[in-house]
């Protein structure tokens, strides 16, 4: 996100953000908010795409602190026979790692978030990366109409493994797949991948300051690996554990930043979703206008369904894929 547009995020949230508010609540009858997405904060330097370095030193402030700030919208402008859908973007300037020490601070951010909703009408709120495993490791229920992303994730993850083994003419009974991160997302995607069929693993991690371990009975799994799904906190985290892959085993990167480091030996997909007319406005920080994040995704097809909660992984990608939400090889 270049200067200006942090300077313009700058204004809205010191000057301009109850005005917002209020224009966007007043226009109700005439523009319906579908969803509100949170955006994921990361460490310090995600923080800072939304803000100019001068003005760092506010986010633990009064004005900032544990309240939502916007930072854009997402649009899908609907075909004859599709709804147009509009959600609203915001962003929290706490740390992931604040947010881990400090329930009360979540609770604000829960209560805020919940104002917000109800001041839009909007019908679901939906927060990125790991901000629902906090939420859950704080003992705080995640309740309607917020949703903790798992399916829509594991959605993408799940979509894009079955696109990187068609285009490899892999099976999935024969290849094994380890999945790096046993976490709040983890856990899911090796569970809906075992009840598909595909060899599946996990390796746990532990978190360090440096960044994550594995263990050394681990990277034997990992070096005998076809298929290889990163989940660690940042791409840059699996760095050091190339060098344990065999060639030609495939890398599927959900981390974000993603993993930047492109093996010559290993084929490299980032898991990325698109939906015909949908764009975020401005982009989202590491995606282009047009793709969505698998956090998102859940938010998207609940909206549109009527029938209540998902009971299972299969009924929530049946309605995915009729919703023409793909995956994009990248």
């Amino acid at each position: 996100m270049n200067v200006f547009r942090r300077v313009g995020m700058a204004i809205i949230s010191t000057l301009l953000r109850w005005p917002l508010w209020i224009i966007l609540a007043l226009a109700r009858p005439f523009v319906r908010w579908q969803t509100l997405f949170v955006v994921y904060p990361g460490d310090i330097n995600d923080i800072k795409a939304y803000s100019p370095n001068s003005l760092m030193w506010l986010r633990n402030t009064w004005l900032f602190r544990g309240k939502p700030q916007f930072a854009g919208l997402q649009i899908r402008r609907g075909a004859k026979d599709e709804r147009t859908f509009r959600g609203i973007i915001v962003y929290i300037s706490s740390t992931i790692e604040e947010l881990r020490h400090d329930k009360q601070l979540v609770l604000d951010i829960i209560r805020r978030l919940r104002f917000i909703g109800k001041l839009l009408d909007v019908q679901v709120i939906a927060c990125a990366g790991q901000i629902p495993g906090v939420i859950q490791k704080h003992e705080i229920p995640i309740e309607a109409p917020f949703i903790d992303g798992r399916l829509g994730s594991s959605y993408s993850v799940i979509e894009t493994v079955i696109k990187a083994y068609e285009k490899h003419n892999f099976k999935k009974q024969q290849q094994f797949l380890v999945v790096v991160g046993i976490g709040f997302l983890g856990r899911a995607v090796i569970q809906d991948l075992q009840e598909l069929g595909y060899r599946a693993q996990g390796i746990d991690i532990v978190r360090t300051e440096a960044g994550v371990n594995i263990g050394s009975q681990a990277l034997h799994a990992l070096s005998t690996a076809d298929v290889v799904v990163v989940l660690t906190p940042r791409g840059q985290d699996f760095v050091p554990y190339l060098e344990h892959l065999r060639a030609g085993a495939i890398i599927i990167d959900d981390t974000h930043p993603k993993l930047k480091h492109r093996p010559e030996q290993n084929p490299l997909y980032k898991v990325v979703l698109a939906w015909p007319g949908f764009e975020s406005i401005p982009r989202l920080p590491g995606y282009k206008k047009q793709w969505i994040p698998g956090c998102m995704v859940e938010a998207i097809v609940n909206s549109r369904n009527t029938g209540g909660a998902f009971s299972s992984y299969q009924e929530f990608s049946s309605n995915a894929r009729q919703a023409g939400i793909e995956v994009l090889l990248d």
